[in-house]
């Protein structure tokens, strides 16, 4: 099975396990996933809730989460700037991957084997273009320098979530399907 047709699994309200006929069947339920996903690390489970199972009330644990992760990399690596601009940044990144607003080419990733630059999204990841300008605004930062530092910082942090839907499809299909 995909990783895209495992992930669509996660609808619990439209899904059925494989031969079951649909509606008498046996729905993949929101427990069946928690219990799934259970052996992943927590920001991993956060994001699955969040992004795949509709599940509003994980938000603030997934924000607080990766706002975590972004200002522990901003420490760790030295990057320039406020607190509050990591913060900015941190939730720009959470929400483009937790919208469906994703290029369909690299899907959100903005690189192709996190090498070759998209060229139908010309790296930012996005379905419809987000300027330069409006992102360097959102974090306070000017044009220049969100080209120069951020633009690569949220090409990475696009593939961490990348990697997150990666880590969710391979538990499913372990723990759900046995595959």
């Amino acid at each position: 099975m995909s990783r895209a047709e495992t992930l669509a699994r996660l609808n619990a309200k439209s899904v059925t396990i494989d031969g079951m006929p649909p509606g008498g069947g046996t729905e993949i339920t929101d427990g069946l996933i928690a219990a799934a996903i259970k052996n992943l690390p927590k920001i991993v489970q956060a994001y699955a809730r969040v992004r795949y199972a509709g599940q509003g009330t994980s938000l603030g644990e997934l924000m607080t989460r990766h706002r975590d992760k972004i200002n522990d990399l901003a420490i760790l690596n030295g990057w320039q700037g406020t607190p509050h601009s990591f913060i900015l940044f941190a939730d720009m990144a959470m929400y483009d991957a937790i919208s469906d607003n994703h290029c369909r080419r690299c899907k959100g990733a903005g690189a192709h084997n996190n090498r070759k630059v998209c060229v139908t999204c010309e790296g930012t990841g996005r379905g419809t273009a987000v300027t330069i300008k409006e992102r360097a605004e959102a974090i306070g930062v000017t044009p220049y320098m969100w080209k120069i530092h951020w633009e690569s910082r949220l090409s990475v942090s696009a593939s961490d979530f990348a990697y997150y839907d990666d880590q969710i499809a391979k538990e499913l299909n372990i723990q759900l399907f046995g595959a």
